[in-house]
């Protein structure tokens, strides 16, 4: 499957030790036959608990409504997922629904519009706990 243009990618480097902790996401998602911008991150569970979910979502937050000036962004998150729906209303995004996925899996919607967005793509100038490497 080719990742699209408007698809990114950002490896997540833990400061300090230079490993490898994860991956942020901005990729474009059909969720109930309709396209919305799905931010995502991946941690390696040695990088769980060190707030790098929180920053990486800031971080493609910041991205998606800045860069690309989205009306809105959405999470797709695990029901079994303890941790991603905290992360996700810390960001102030708001449970919307459940949706199936093309192969009967459930997950939960959670979403952020540009407007709830001002606080989060505001310059800040406490230094990142995770390093993004950019690319797609």
């Amino acid at each position: 499957m080719a990742i699209e243009e408007r698809d990114w990618r950002w490896s997540l480097i833990e400061p300090g030790t230079n490993r490898f902790a994860g991956l942020g996401s901005r990729i474009e998602k059909g969720v109930d036959g309709q396209v919305d911008i799905e931010l995502g991150y991946f941690l390696l569970p040695a990088s769980w608990r060190k707030g790098y979910a929180g920053e990486a979502s800031r971080r493609v937050i910041q991205f998606g409504f800045v860069q690309f000036g989205q009306a809105s962004l959405i999470a797709r998150i695990d029901p079994h997922n303890e941790a991603s729906p905290a992360v996700a209303r810390h960001r102030g995004m708001g449970h919307e629904r459940a949706a199936l996925r093309p192969d009967g899996v459930t997950r939960q919607i959670y979403r952020l519009w540009a407007s709830g967005a001002a606080h989060l793509c505001e310059s800040s100038s406490l230094p990142s706990p995770v390093r993004f490497g950019y690319g797609r």
